[in-house]
């Protein structure tokens, strides 16, 4: 299905065309355009998005709870010409702060980014990302950035600790409108990408971030839970921890979790 003309959101002033579909429901956005751009890769951007995701994706596996009707789900293809694979951290902090600065404008309060790709407010989380890349050697031949927000909810799993847009700023929102301002603000960030933006947005993405200065209780692959400070994020994408010991130590997204 497409809507409205692109001119209309101000999209088409890009230089990569947008292609907007939306679906009724869906497993998964990011599954479901995946294999749409598998058998031919497409030289343009594609957006796939619904308000009735089945089955979303989060980090490392874990699932992503969406209410029927009141979460968005929205996935964005972006074709790459040449952008080296080292970009792929730059790129995800470009993408997390164009989304913080969309769902601001809706609120009256602040939004936080927790490492590597949640979306907090309140102290709650509010929406989750998820960068899936192709690549071609040492370049990126693709990415698909899987985007799943809390816009209508009223309710939640008790064991979920998260929030919506209409639970912060107390009104309903429109999740089509939302969907496509995002989607510019991601198509903008996408498009302004350079080596020589990483360092700014790493400074920025640092700034934003949840728990900044705060003990935080995290927990190793093994159960071990220890506290620490959020020292910093390298230019590599890895988080950086100082302990009690004042022991500072770099994890990867598979080496540590938080502990909410």
């Amino acid at each position: 299905m497409f809507l409205r003309p692109l001119a209309f959101w101000n999209i088409n002033r890009k230089l990569i065309p947008l292609k907007i579909i939306k679906l009724s429901a869906t497993a998964s956005t990011n599954d479901h355009l995946l294999e749409l751009t598998r058998k031919e890769y497409p030289q343009e951007a594609i957006l796939v998005y619904t308000t009735k995701q089945t089955n979303g994706r989060g980090q490392l596996g874990a699932q992503w709870y969406g209410e029927a009707g009141k979460s968005l789900a929205m996935s964005l293809f972006w074709p790459f010409e040449s952008m080296s694979a080292d970009m792929l951290p730059a790129l995800g902090w470009s993408l997390s702060l164009a989304v913080k600065e969309v769902l601001e404008e809706q609120l009256s309060s602040g939004v936080l980014l927790k490492w590597p790709n949640d979306i907090m407010a309140d102290g709650r989380k509010l929406g989750g990302m998820l960068v899936e890349s192709q690549l071609r050697g040492k370049h990126l031949r693709s990415v698909v950035v899987g985007l799943g927000l809390n816009i209508n909810n009223t309710h939640f799993p008790k064991d979920l600790r998260a929030v919506s847009l209409k639970q912060l700023s107390g009104k309903e929102h429109d999740l089509e409108a939302i969907c496509l301002v995002l989607a510019e603000k991601m198509c903008a960030a996408m498009e302004s990408l350079t080596a020589q933006s990483g360092q700014r947005l790493l400074e920025r993405y640092q700034e934003a971030q949840y728990g900044q200065g705060q003990w935080r209780t995290f927990e190793t692959p093994s159960g071990q839970r220890f506290e620490a400070i959020i020292a910093g994020i390298t230019p590599k994408g890895l988080l950086i921890l100082r302990d009690r010991k004042n022991v500072y130590t770099n994890y990867d997204l598979k080496e540590i979790r938080y502990c909410f």
